[in-house]
C-alpha cells in the first residue's frame, strides 16, 4: 500500500471511531421532558452524570416550566437520575429510597456535586427523586 492510501485508510479509520463513539454515547442518553399541570410555573434542577462514560455528577438548575406546559430539559446519560422542582409555596421533593439530598442555590447553579458535598453558605440541601434510567426512551415527569 502506498504511503497516501495508507493515511487515508488511518484518517478514515479515525473519523469512524469518532463518529461511532459519538452515536455510540448518543445511544446511552435518554431525553428528560417535564409536563407542568400544577396551575403555577414551577423550576426544575437535575442530577446527572456528565456523560455515559464519566461518572463524576453534576447538579444543574433551574429551568422554568410554565403551568400548562411540558418542556423537553435535556438530554442525559442512563443510569441513576435526580430531579427536583419548585415554586412558590410547593415543592416537589424526593422521598423513599431512591431520593438524594442534593445542595441547591435559589439562582441559576451548574456545578459538580462529588460524593460528600458540603452546601455552601448560598445553598440549601433538598431532596432529590431518583430514578434509575435504563432505556434511552424519553422520560416525562408529570408535576401536578
Amino acid at each position: 500500500m502506498t504511503s497516501a492510501k495508507s493515511t487515508l485508510a488511518v484518517v478514515c479509520l479515525a473519523a469512524a471511531a469518532l463518529w461511532g463513539g459519538a452515536a455510540g454515547a448518543q445511544a446511552q442518553t435518554f431525553k428528560f421532558e417535564v409536563c407542568n399541570h400544577s396551575g403555577r410555573t414551577a423550576s426544575v434542577a437535575v442530577a446527572a452524570h456528565l456523560s455515559p462514560s464519566d461518572n463524576r455528577w453534576q447538579a444543574q438548575g433551574w429551568w422554568e416550566i410554565k403551568a400548562g406546559k411540558c418542556s423537553t430539559i435535556g438530554s442525559f446519560p442512563q443510569g441513576w437520575f435526580y430531579y427536583y422542582a419548585k415554586s412558590n409555596g410547593r415543592d416537589w421533593a424526593g422521598s423513599g429510597k431512591d431520593k438524594s439530598n442534593t445542595c441547591v442555590r435559589s439562582v441559576k447553579f451548574k456545578r459538580f456535586d462529588p460524593e460528600g458535598y458540603k452546601c455552601s453558605g448560598d445553598e440549601k440541601l433538598v431532596a432529590f427523586n431518583g430514578k434509575k434510567i435504563e432505556s434511552d426512551e424519553p422520560f416525562t415527569w408529570t408535576l401536578d
